[in-house]
């Protein structure tokens, strides 16, 4: 039996006058932006006769739905990758109601069995049985990263607040937290069914929006942290004189709040500083948690003092063993005197460090260099000693800024090094600056963190040294 399309319907079985609905294959990252997006809708304010659900079930079961709630308008976003658009490319249409051809049902069915809920099975199941009304509405992404793995590319999320906009466009509402616009909603929904008073809460309507939405999406693509780490102004105060710090973060992707790249900077009674920079293999909440129980460890171990990179990386080494916990993570640890220059550091797989004088010659820092944690012979760490000229930067960074699967490591490493040294001079700026330039026209593939330390003693009479350690 067909469902009935919605022309001539009465209003007595009428339960919504508009279904927004998103679709979605859950784990499969931009396959499944539609059913992540929708469960963000669903906590902002909508008029009562506006049902906003996830739809990422069987063809069937979303025909079922159809009919029991007989909306007269159906919005639907998913993805589709139909290989002629960018990724990240939106667009909206309004869906052909014609029967599809008999393969096209076949195979939607086939897969919708196979438990894939995609857009493309969904539409053609349901366009067979007439399900849909007439006014149904298709907004679709091209997709990026269709791999196994939480949250979406970023080229998704700078799609949501467009998507939001259709939606509110499509509904009759305005957008911004305007008040509402008479239009669509006014005629589909009978008087006993319109709420218009419903639709905005007021002026702090905005705000929530912005902090469910923007907050999820577009702070992951251009996080910035402006405190030398995640400690904030205490951290700043703590810095001891003739010494800065500057630092970007870009998780991979969207979906988490922090990826599994992360630092530390604990400054010490004896006005030293130590600097824990680590990068976690993996990606997801396995590799979050991995980072928090690493890092949490450093914080601890540098704070005994001993003032020995080698050391507080052979006590990680240990605690890798013991646990199985962060094996084969990349990090590098630093103990910094800021009154004479000297840094001692023990690398474990990290990328080399980067010296950045004040005439912007830059200097790579490959000595004090061992296998990440976890992955090699047991003994103390090498350690090496390089001597810092005033003014100059010291740059630490994770792998994810110069490798991609399409970038080696040897030509991202070169086009760091060209990059800060054409970089302005104030240590924010430049931070911004080696990022656009590095990764600029790259499908990132890896979290990003950029630390830059810069010493600022006058004392000139420093000359860039780097050799072994005691």
């Amino acid at each position: 039996m067909r469902v009935h399309s919605g022309v001539g319907r009465s209003d007595a079985g009428i339960q919504c006058r508009a279904l927004v609905g998103g679709l979605g294959m859950p784990g499969l990252r931009d396959l499944d932006f539609g059913r992540q997006l929708v469960g963000y809708l669903q906590h902002l304010d909508w008029p009562d006769a506006v049902v906003v659900e996830d739809l990422s079930c069987s063809a069937h079961l979303v025909l079922d739905r159809l009919k029991e709630l007989c909306p007269a308008k159906v919005i639907l976003m998913g993805t589709a990758a139909r290989g002629i658009d960018p990724p990240g490319t939106v667009r909206r249409y309004r869906l052909d109601l014609r029967p599809p051809p008999p393969d096209e049902v076949h195979q939607g069915l086939v897969d919708t069995l196979g438990g894939m809920t995609g857009l493309d099975h969904t539409l053609a199941v349901v366009r067979h049985w007439g399900g849909f009304p007439v006014d149904t509405i298709v907004i679709e992404v091209e997709p990026l990263d269709c791999s196994f793995g939480p949250g979406f590319s970023e080229e998704l999320g700078q799609c949501i607040e467009p998507i939001l906009a259709m939606t509110r466009e499509e509904l009759g509402l305005r957008s911004e937290g305007a008040d509402h616009a008479p239009g669509l909603l006014e005629e589909l929904m009978p008087p006993s069914l319109a709420q218009p008073t419903a639709v905005e809460a007021g002026p702090e309507e905005p705000s929530i929006e912005l902090m469910a939405m923007a907050q999820y999406a577009a702070e992951h693509e251009r996080c910035r942290l402006a405190e030398p780490y995640r400690g904030g102004p205490v951290a700043r105060r703590a810095l001891p004189p003739g010494m800065e710090a500057a630092v970007r973060s870009k998780p991979w992707g969207v979906g988490l709040g922090v990826g599994g790249d992360w630092h530390e900077l604990v400054p010490m009674r004896s006005g030293k500083v130590a600097v824990v920079i680590g990068n976690v293999p993996g990606r997801g909440a396995e590799a979050v948690a991995t980072m928090s129980e690493l890092r949490t460890a450093a914080r601890a171990y540098a704070l005994l003092e001993d003032e020995s990179p080698a050391h507080l990386v052979s006590r990680l080494d240990r605690l890798v063993e013991a646990s199985a916990v962060g094996e084969l993570t990349a990090l590098t640890s630093l103990v910094l005197t800021p009154e004479t220059g000297e840094v001692r550091l023990s690398n474990a797989g990290a990328c080399p460090l980067l010296v950045l004088a004040g005439d912007g010659t830059a200097d790579l820092v490959v000595d004090g260099a061992g296998p990440p944690l976890g992955g090699g012979p047991d003994g103390e760490r090498p350690e090496a000693t390089v001597f810092l000229p005033a003014e100059s930067t010291l740059l630490v960074f994770t792998e994810g800024l110069v490798q991609t699967h399409k970038r080696a490591t040897s030509e991202g490493m070169a086009q760091m090094v060209e990059a800060a040294g054409t970089a302005p001079r104030r240590l924010e700026e430049l931070c911004d600056h080696i990022l656009a330039a590095c990764l600029a026209d790259v499908e990132r593939d890896d979290d990003v963190l950029l630390l830059a330390l810069r010493l600022t003693q006058p004392d000139s009479s420093r000359s860039w040294q780097q050799g072994a350690g005691p």
